[in-house]
């Protein structure tokens, strides 16, 4: 209980002069550009497409309020509003975060003998940097480094050429297309997700002015921008369902963004589990197969001897 009064007090002494400054005189010409920035906090809760709209719809409906305190209370309101509105509950969205953390620190630390290794390899077979970085689109439509273990040669970059890179492309390096193969080209998005650019799982990562089928993806696509509501994925709904890769077709890309959509519509922490469950599948290959048994072999071999070390 003691404890408990005086993190109280500790509180009471910290918001009775914050209240009290707002009541005054003296901050009277401040309140607008708070009330402004109250508005802009609530409606991050909302969907992308919808803030604008919101957005306006507060403004006007706190300007019919009388006095300065009066539509800063009003303001302040409009929090638990527009998270109530929010068809992704805060609690759902920091468990996800917290997942992604978890995942990504214990991925790292058992997968760091097979990421050494490929990282020898790539060096061995061509001159350049072992892990490169690539622009992508992320939440908000804010741009970011992914990054990605190199799969070309140096002199061959990714932005030489316009378009993705195809299966027979004569860029891809024999290592690189082995990891494009298994995917372990991806593994470094792992440090994308402790920086908070991505997600373990969401909407693909497409780069910004991406071409498809000849033509801009989001002419091509109406509801391209809608899918950056949420963090990119290192995997998802697109991924484990084979929407992936280069193609001619423009109902392709539809496809791919109509299930990035339905993932953002329908997100659930089950369905980020289950998406993970399927991916780890999914992505093994004849290839693939020797060297994750050769890690589990490596991991339970660790684990073995340090339990021989802590057992007297």
């Amino acid at each position: 209980m003691g404890v408990l009064t005086v993190i109280g007090a500790f509180l009471v002494a910290l918001i009775v002069p914050a209240v009290s400054r707002l009541l005054s005189d003296e901050y009277k010409e401040w309140r607008p550009h708070l009330v402004r920035k109250v508005i802009r906090f609530s409606v991050r809760f909302l969907p992308q497409s919808e803030r604008g709209r919101y957005e306006e719809e507060f403004s006007a409906h706190i300007e019919d309020t009388p006095g300065d305190l009066s539509k800063l209370i009003v303001a302040l309101s409009l929090i638990p509003a527009a998270f109530r509105m929010s068809d992704r509950p805060l609690l759902a969205l920091g468990l996800k975060r917290a997942l992604d953390i978890f995942i990504a620190v214990g991925s790292l630390a058992l997968l760091m003998p097979l990421l050494i290794s490929v990282a020898i390899f790539i060096r061995i077979e061509s001159r350049g940097p072992i892990v490169v970085k690539h622009t992508r689109l992320g939440k908000g439509g804010k741009t970011f480094p992914v990054f990605k273990f190199r799969t070309m040669y140096s002199d061959k970059s990714y932005d030489a050429l316009a378009g993705l890179a195809f299966r027979s492309d004569p860029r891809i390096t024999r290592t690189g297309s082995f990891l494009r193969i298994t995917s372990i080209d991806e593994l470094p998005q792992l440090f994308n997700v402790l920086r908070g650019d991505m997600s373990l799982v969401g909407p693909r990562a497409y780069p910004p002015n991406l071409m498809a089928a000849g033509m801009m993806i989001d002419e091509l696509v109406t509801d391209y921008h809608s899918r950056l509501q949420m963090r990119p994925g290192i995997s998802g709904l697109a991924q484990i369902r084979g929407l992936r890769g280069p193609s001619e077709y423009p109902a392709a890309y539809s496809n791919r963004i109509e299930a990035d959509l339905e993932y953002i519509k329908s997100y659930s922490l089950a369905l980020d589990l289950k998406i993970l469950w399927q991916t780890v599948f999914s992505q093994l290959s004849p290839l693939s197969a020797p060297l994750i048994v050769l890690l589990a072999m490596m991991i339970s071999g660790g684990i073995s001897f340090l339990l021989y070390l802590a057992i007297p």
